[in-house]
């Protein structure tokens, strides 16, 4: 039952969000919905246990785990924006000061390669 109410939070949530514009992450999305799940059910063990302390909560989820996948989402999405501002600085710098002495292949070079790690990365990964 968890793991359907899961499923049809995201649901929600990802529809909600692609209506208004914004940018979502269904990895993401799901994640915390397993997280808030696990916090609410933590929470339901513990007062329906003889009412302990909410300090016991950690012992209910495995915050060791937790932390390790949303250090990996966070640690993604900072090197994307480290690298892609990397790249698109070294590619602007190449392309954009004295272009007209640069010969017109090196753009076609750069297209080939882009648009060939483009389609690596949607039929590969």
């Amino acid at each position: 039952m968890i793991f359907l109410a899961v499923i049809i939070a995201d649901i929600l949530l990802l529809n909600k969000f692609n209506s208004l514009g914004m940018p979502t992450s269904t990895t993401v999305s799901i994640v915390f919905c397993l997280l808030g799940s696990a916090v609410g059910i933590g929470v339901l063990k513990l007062y329906g246990n003889d009412a302990l302390p909410m300090s016991d909560l950690a012992t209910y989820i495995n915050t060791a785990k937790v932390l390790t996948i949303i250090g990996g989402i966070l640690g993604s999405v900072v090197a994307s924006f480290i690298l892609g501002a990397l790249i698109q600085y070294i590619t602007r710098m190449f392309f954009t000061f004295d272009y007209q002495s640069k010969p017109k292949y090196w753009s076609a070079i750069l297209g080939a390669i882009a648009i060939t790690a483009i389609t690596h990365f949607i039929l590969a990964k």
